[in-house]
């Protein structure tokens, strides 16, 4: 009964449309399409500087057939062996055959052969599914039709061979477009058929072109708020999000698309900057992991290269509809979630983290999030994703939301913001929040000087037993001293005052996960408040 409850309160936020596509997904899901395979014809003719989707991969090791993804490293011959057993998003990474672009033209040549020969068209094998069929769609665009677009032309026997796999592959994915899941997953698909039928000529092109472009014109200003921050809240997402717009940009931006994506663009660069410490590298807010999209100063780099000018901004940072709030400058950020979980229909990559916040002082990661450990359900999934994991407070022990399996969630809540004010010196924000079983809620108060003083004060209202705050210290952040009111951290050459009041502290053991597949053992320290009690403490440089 408890996991028919659950499943019910779940799909009570879908979509109608999901709903219908779930049930078709599930029972009717068949990877052949109805549209008659036919040619297909490049129509590109010229070479393009290409930015990589992922940082740079290791040819000496792909060649020598070692293929490291997520941190797990398999021995698998070049060609590789392409039925592995491992887990799914191991296997993804595999078939999305990213590595290519870093492969001279033969080698790459040589995969992509294999990889042809190897998989057929089949509805159990995960290379056909719908993601994975989108990223490997681009690569192989953009490697070469873009890319290698003049060795391709002198290779007549490896372009008709890559063409006709193109045309399955497309037909494959326009009858799986994932209106059961949308979100990023959808946005994927749509631009992966939009490439192609701006790539090649024919009658899949023009099908997959129409397809492409209407999932487009739909999700941009649904996906893309007028803040720049893609709706599903993860910074890493936020990098992959960029890195497809400034693609398309730079392959059809005389098409009205390019008109349309333009603004898009420039926002969501304002966005990601905003979401980025002082070390050039993204804050670990809902599902983000280090390595795994390409690095934001490259990103910067490709936008500057294509003509989006940028400034470095520094100051306050206010992402009003997604509601991130912060400061950065060259040495002290803060970046301060006091949104929503995430979209209500598609919450699979949103944490308990409302009111979490991570913070760099002198260009040192001090606070930091959990992060993300694995995309499977798992402990570390329910710790990665719990309200303990993030700098903010559990009432009675319970997670603010109602998370199940590994990307569901049932019952949830909605943050209330009380008051915001920024000025030249910094800013504060009064908010509260309950969760999605009692009837307590935890008001929390920030207070942020550009000085590099961060303020915190915490206290619970309503019925509840006892409630706990959390901060996350960096694991390399080492206590020095424990005084009365006052202990003092130390990272490398800087020493951090914490002080506080209205609560004991102690510290817990627990994890920081940069990356997927990577645990570090890190302190959190932790009070514990009961009813009338107020929590105040202040972090800074000392």
């Amino acid at each position: 009964m408890s996991n028919l409850l659950k499943f019910y309160r779940t799909a009570a936020y879908l979509k109608p449309k999901q709903i219908r596509s779930q049930i078709k997904w599930r029972l009717f899901r068949n990877a052949k399409s109805k549209i008659p395979l036919s040619e297909l014809h490049a129509i590109w003719q010229y070479s393009v500087d290409v930015l990589e989707p992922v940082p740079v991969h290791d040819a000496k090791k792909i060649l020598e057939g070692r293929f490291s993804f997520i941190n797990k490293q398999l021995r698998l011959g070049f060609p590789p062996k392409w039925n592995v057993d491992e887990i799914k998003l191991w296997q993804y990474n595999l078939h999305y055959l990213d590595f290519i672009h870093f492969l001279t033209y033969e080698d790459a040549k040589k995969v992509s052969i294999d990889w042809i020969d190897k998989n057929p068209l089949d509805n159990k094998n995960c290379a056909w599914e719908p993601y994975p069929l989108s990223l490997r769609l681009m690569n192989f665009v953009l490697v070469f039709y873009g890319k290698y677009i003049n060795e391709l032309q002198r290779d007549n026997e490896f372009n008709e061979k890559l063409s006709r796999s193109i045309a399955q592959q497309t037909c494959s994915l326009i009858n799986q477009r994932e209106f059961h899941l949308l979100g990023n997953h959808l946005f994927e698909n749509g631009v992966a058929l939009t490439f192609i039928g701006h790539c090649f000529d024919g009658e899949i092109a023009q099908a997959s072109k129409k397809a492409g472009l209407e999932i487009l014109y739909e999700q941009l200003p649904e996906q893309f708020p007028s803040d720049g921050l893609h709706f599903e809240l993860s910074p890493a997402y936020q990098c992959r999000m960029m890195w497809l717009l400034l693609s398309v940009w730079q392959q059809i931006k005389s098409h009205s698309l390019g008109e349309l994506i333009k603004p898009y663009i420039e926002r969501g660069l304002h966005a990601l900057q905003a979401l980025c410490h002082p070390d050039g590298d993204i804050s670990l807010l809902n599902d983000s992991a280090l390595s795994i999209h390409q690095e934001p100063n490259k990103i910067f780099d490709y936008a500057q290269k294509l003509g989006f000018k940028q400034e470095s901004k520094h100051g306050n940072i206010a992402l009003l509809n997604s509601h991130y709030y912060g400061y950065k400058d060259e040495k002290n950020y803060l970046i301060y979630d006091a949104g929503k979980v995430g979209p209500d229909y598609i919450p699979g990559h949103a944490h308990g983290d409302i009111f979490n916040f991570e913070l760099s002082l002198h260009g040192e990661r001090i606070i930091v999030d959990s992060g993300v450990y694995d995309y499977i359900k798992s402990d570390m999934r329910d710790y990665c994703r719990s309200t303990a994991a993030h700098n903010t407070v559990t009432i009675n022990g319970l997670d603010q939301c109602e998370f199940w399996g590994a990307f569901r969630m049932a019952r949830r809540v909605y943050p209330e913001i009380e008051s915001y004010e920024a000025t030249n010196e910094g800013f504060s924000l009064k908010a509260k929040v309950s969760n999605y079983k009692l009837k307590a809620w935890h008001h929390r108060q920030l207070n942020w000087l550009n000085t590099g003083i961060l303020e915190i004060e915490d206290h619970i209202s309503g019925n509840f037993k006892s409630a706990d705050s959390y901060l996350h210290l960096h694991p390399n952040c080492r206590i020095v001293s424990k005084g009365k009111g006052e202990w003092i951290f130390q990272k490398g050459d800087l020493e951090i005052s914490l002080k506080f009041s209205g609560a004991e502290a102690r510290i817990d053991e627990s994890y920081y996960c940069p990356e997927f597949y990577e645990r570090i053992k890190n302190k959190v320290v932790r009070w514990t408040l009961t009813k009338g009690q107020k929590l105040r403490y202040t972090i800074q440089v000392i």
